[in-house]
């Protein structure tokens, strides 16, 4: 359900850009592409308690083995530990990032969160066309 109003809002806010479902073997549940072909990975996470490390370095090490960036979506925030996981992933030269999304009220920083994630992959990070 929660992956569902993600994407619901996703299409929402990117009436411009190509967001497309992915395949569960792909390892993300969305891309967001430009038409320039700047694009990103999003997986989404719903879960009852704070998001764990553990969560934290599957993602970005999925995000690492493609060559787009990745956004980690979740209703609950980061750990502290897991905090530290991503900025270590990031310093590491990883483009990833996080964001809390748990309704409407937080679509500004989902869309932010995604603009300047498609600002750091730039021009040519997509295989679509």
């Amino acid at each position: 359900m929660y992956e569902r109003l993600v994407y619901a809002e996703l299409l929402r806010i990117f009436q411009g850009f190509s967001v497309r479902e992915q395949s569960s073997d792909y390892g993300s549940d969305f891309t967001v592409a430009t038409a320039d072909h700047r694009a990103i990975s999003i997986e989404t996470k719903a879960l009852q308690s704070p998001v764990a490390t553990r969560v934290v370095h599957q993602f970005t090490g999925m995000a690492t083995a493609r060559a787009t960036g990745g956004l980690l979506v979740s209703n609950q925030k980061l750990t502290r530990a897991a905090e530290g996981a991503l900025r270590q992933a990031q310093q590491n030269g990883n483009k990833v990032s996080f964001v809390r999304w748990r309704d409407e009220g937080d679509s500004a920083a989902l869309e932010n969160a995604v603009h300047n994630l498609l600002r750091e992959v730039g021009p040519g990070s997509s295989n679509e066309h």
